[in-house]
């Protein structure tokens, strides 16, 4: 065995792919140009950080200047929280939300939102104090999950802070969710 990291490297005269046959067994099948793969001392590639997915409704923020909480009926839970007229520092409230993740990883967030009237709505995230990131909507009469994911958040574990600062038009934010697992979704009704 290994006693360390170590890199397995295709021959630079063959062209190979490595993938896992079954536990334990390397496959070299001749199909692609040779790529550098770490392996763990076990023999198999490292493992990707275990799935996270937090969700929280966003009537369980603190809002402030202008966030207020809005009845519903087609929110997840019969409310979501909304933006108001514009206020001090040319926002239209502010929502913050404390977040607990358990898992170092690169993380998508997820924003099931409705923009009712004509025109862009937007508004700031900001996580853990980083520069905020400006997320403009078209309308959109339906709620919907938006992905807010370009760049991706790097968290590690612990207590995140998220807040949500309406910037124009009128937002009305239902439900989001943190996820690690970029092939996942939230269905179109889907609340955690």
């Amino acid at each position: 065995g290994l006693e360390s990291p170590a890199v397995v490297e295709a021959a630079a005269v063959a062209q190979a792919k490595l993938t896992l046959a079954a536990p334990g067994n390397l496959v070299v099948a001749a199909t692609a140009p040779p790529t550098p793969v770490f392996v763990e001392p076990s023999g198999n590639p490292p493992a990707a950080p275990p799935v996270n997915i937090v969700g929280w409704s966003a009537e369980d923020g603190y809002l402030a200047r202008g966030m207020v909480v809005h009845p519903d009926a087609k929110a997840l839970g019969g409310a979501c929280i909304s933006t108001g007229r514009v206020g001090p520092g040319g926002t239209t409230g502010t929502a913050y939300f404390p977040v607990e993740v358990g898992v170092a990883a690169e993380y998508q967030l997820w924003c099931r939102v409705r923009a009712p009237f004509p025109g862009t709505t937007s508004f700031e995230l900001v996580v853990n104090g980083a520069p905020e990131r400006t997320v403009e909507l078209g309308r959109q009469r339906s709620w919907g999950w938006v992905a807010i994911d370009v760049p991706l958040f790097r968290l590690e574990p612990g207590v995140q802070r998220i807040q949500i600062r309406g910037l124009r038009g009128r937002l009305l934010l239902d439900e989001l969710v943190l996820s690690n697992d970029r092939s996942w979704q939230p269905g179109p009704a889907e609340g955690l």
